[in-house]
């Protein structure tokens, strides 16, 4: 699939120049940084801040705008059962019996470094899948390669991939991630 880049629409309020660098900005693919030169262009108390302020502020915005769709393509790939999930309140609920301190050292994500699995185990309806989602999502956050995937459906894969002989392929793919989730079969 073929990258769209996004066009700049000529600004009446803005000089011949301005236009053209704003154009330029876009044709390099950083559109944040062209919104937020435009934003400052048209804001009459811009010229009030300093340059470095403003210098700041426009990379700050291609920055933020950069990290969020990696983030959101992050998310796509890791397919989620629950993209939405958090470790929010909820989980400090006494009838879930859940060992927070726990949680919140998972959370941190020190763990997806070091060579041990996790085992998440409760009855059936205790929320291990959103649990795992939203440590899942958490992981997402510092930008770390997720995959979320059902055991019948990781095997279904597996199968196929060694009757097309590329189960070595398929295996290195599944490994490459830095956090692998596989669910129950469910």
């Amino acid at each position: 699939m073929a990258y769209r880049q996004k066009e700049y629409n000529y600004n009446d309020k803005l000089t011949k120049n301005q236009n053209l660098l704003m154009d330029k900005l876009y044709k390099m693919r950083m559109s944040g940084m062209a919104e937020a030169f435009e934003n400052q262009l048209m804001n009459p108390n811009s010229g009030l801040e300093s340059f470095e302020t403003r210098f700041s502020e426009i990379i700050n915005h291609e920055w933020l705008g950069r990290e969020n769709k990696k983030f959101n393509r992050l998310l796509k790939q890791a397919t989620l059962k629950y993209p939405a999930a958090d470790l929010d309140s909820s989980l400090y609920d006494p009838e879930r019996q859940l060992n927070t301190h726990v949680i919140e050292l998972l959370a941190k994500g020190d763990w997806i470094d070091e060579p041990n699995n996790l085992l998440i185990t409760g009855g059936a309806g205790a929320g291990k899948t959103h649990v795992a989602c939203a440590l899942c999502v958490t992981a997402l956050h510092q930008m770390r390669t997720v995959k979320y995937i059902r055991a019948n459906y990781l095997l279904q894969e597996s199968a196929h991939a060694h009757s097309e002989d590329n189960y070595y392929e398929y295996s290195n793919k599944m490994a490459g991630y830095d956090l692998l989730v596989i669910d129950d079969f469910g």
